[in-house]
């Protein structure tokens, strides 16, 4: 996936699909994680991701949303909390 298909999804507040990510370069995922984790600011929110290493583990490349009491709000795939995030009342 090239940087305009990125840029143009972010336009559009498209999410893309779980599948789309994992094609990402490790240099593209690195900037749409980014730009999660800055919307997730703008929201009062902190994206924290699992720290785990085995990819048998539960929560192997899991994220979270965590609000400024430490509760989490919201746990899952990258593009789940991003739609989450666009979705989210303000």
């Amino acid at each position: 996936m090239d940087s305009s298909i990125m840029w143009s999804m972010s336009e559009m507040g498209d999410v893309p699909t779980p599948k789309q990510i994992a094609a990402m370069t490790p240099g593209q995922r690195k900037v749409y994680e980014n730009r999660i984790r800055r919307m997730a600011d703008r929201q009062l929110l902190k994206l924290k991701r699992s720290r785990r290493r085995d990819p048998r583990a539960y929560d192997f490349g899991q994220y979270q949303l965590i609000d400024s009491d430490g509760n989490i709000v919201a746990g899952s795939q990258l593009s789940d909390i991003h739609a989450f995030l666009v979705k989210r009342p303000e």
